[in-house]
């Protein structure tokens, strides 16, 4: 098993690379299976817009979600924070795809070590911060009386502020293991040899808090929500939202379908990917077909779409962020209407 911790620790860190950290273009020629026709030409193609149209979305919503206004209900904290988080991994993903186009960023030296080191941390804080917000949607679920006093915006600032410290000190091996190697005149951005084993311990750590831990913890939170839901519509109560609760209570009541979707959205776009490494790595076959390799690459993009589409859900099943952007376009409108009178 030892060789493949290494080759997953070179080759796959950490759910950035298109696969593989590509030695030459010969990896993207067209292969004779169509399988891997595909997935060659979505690589190529769509995990770009991927990038951009996610990149723009979190920034976007990263403004939105910081505002004075918004930023006074706590589950919009973490949603801003995860935002930020999305964005930095799509912008070190994006300097990865660029070595198609011949563009070798991530071969130099800073470039490297500053894109894994980006990629290890922002993976980890958008899957906690996706954690923490099953856990507020949990605790509106089945606590609401108490939500109020748990979910403040002083603690979720705390939790963000501590998830952050802490994936900076986890992940700093990534800066000093991770070597700009010459070969035959050309860089490459590689693990060597030396700080093999090292990379395979933190490997394992990686997918320990990345993937098993909080891939469990949400599965069993998105079901005890999804079940107590289930259970409110077949038995449904009297309507008291307006008569007994609280302004915070309504508040945080109109969130929880948002944070639901984004839960759900979450797991079920990384759990094939989440799965296929864990197969990856307790395999006994030490080679990759053609099929499986195109396999492996269709996940991939599926991970790096999770990063990429909360802005479309914010839009759907956001009111106060749809709320804020009509506001918006009104402004610009009124100020466009002054400035051509002006004229």
């Amino acid at each position: 098993m030892d060789n493949r911790l290494n080759d997953l620790s070179v080759s796959e860190q950490p759910n950035l690379t298109l696969g593989h950290i590509i030695l030459d273009d010969t990896d993207y020629q067209w292969e004779p299976d169509i399988l891997s026709r595909v997935t060659t030409c979505l690589t190529l193609y769509l995990q770009p817009v991927i990038c951009v149209f996610g990149v723009l979305g979190n920034l976007i919503s990263f403004f939105v979600f910081s505002s004075a206004k918004m930023r006074t209900i706590s589950s919009n904290i973490y949603l801003a924070g995860l935002s930020a988080s999305n964005s930095a991994f799509l912008l070190a993903l994006f300097v990865v795809w660029l070595e198609i186009t011949g563009v070798r960023l991530i071969h130099q030296e800073g470039w490297c070590q500053a894109v894994i080191y980006t990629s290890y941390v922002c993976s980890f804080l958008s899957v906690w911060l996706i954690v923490c917000i099953a856990i507020e949607n949990y605790i509106i679920t089945f606590h609401l009386s108490r939500a109020s006093k748990l979910c403040t915006v002083s603690r979720t600032f705390l939790v963000v502020i501590g998830l952050s410290v802490f994936s900076l000190l986890l992940y700093d091996f990534a800066l000093w293991s991770t070597k700009i190697v010459v070969f035959n005149s050309t860089s490459y951005c590689i693990v060597p040899e030396q700080y093999g084993t090292v990379v395979a311990v933190f490997t394992i750590v990686d997918i320990v808090v990345t993937l098993v831990l909080p891939s469990i913890v949400l599965m069993i939170l998105i079901i005890a929500v999804f079940v107590k839901n289930v259970s409110h519509l077949r038995h449904p109560r009297p309507n008291i939202r307006h008569t007994t609760l609280s302004r915070k209570e309504r508040s945080l009541l109109r969130v929880t379908r948002l944070l639901f979707v984004i839960s759900v959205s979450y797991l079920l776009l990384t759990l094939p990917s989440h799965v296929n490494k864990l197969r990856h790595l307790f395999t006994t076959e030490m080679s990759v077909s053609i099929s499986e390799r195109a396999v492996q690459h269709l996940f991939q993009l599926l991970y790096y779409a999770s990063f990429s589409c909360n802005f479309i859900y914010y839009l759907i099943w956001g009111r106060n962020f749809r709320e804020f952007f009509r506001n918006w376009y009104i402004l610009f409108k009124k100020k466009e209407k002054c400035r051509i009178s002006c004229c």
